[in-house]
């Protein structure tokens, strides 16, 4: 699995749109781990071919970079999930991993990965 901040390329045409996203979710993500030891990103961004060999959405954010699959300790996993959604992400529990986005899904947001795949 790939825990890879997204290639520079896209990652600039991301900010371009977002400005300082990616700054927020390092800084979600070092605080979570700090307020959670222990917890693992397993996936941050993935290219298109990766992301359909482990059966992911075809308008995943994790294709932007605005997705990560967390694994937290066990006796941490619901207030991890709480911590989360309290600092604006969307959490999916996946059963074996929490799935965290900073949009809600919707044909939108599809729409608007769908248009940086030319920078990936």
């Amino acid at each position: 699995m790939s825990a890879n901040r997204p290639p520079s390329r896209l990652a600039a045409a991301v900010e371009a749109r977002l400005p300082g996203i990616f700054r927020e979710i390092e800084a979600d993500l070092a605080g979570l781990r700090t307020r959670f030891p222990g917890t693992v990103v397993s996936s941050w961004w993935r290219s298109k071919s990766h992301n359909e060999r482990v059966g992911g959405a075809q308008g995943s954010q994790h294709l932007a970079g605005l997705a990560v699959d967390l694994v937290p300790p066990r006796r941490d996993w619901a207030q991890a999930a709480v911590w989360l959604r309290s600092h604006r992400w969307t959490v999916i529990d996946e059963g074996d991993h929490l799935h965290a986005q900073v949009f809600r899904a919707s044909s939108r947001v599809a729409a608007f990965v769908k248009s940086l795949s030319r920078f990936a």
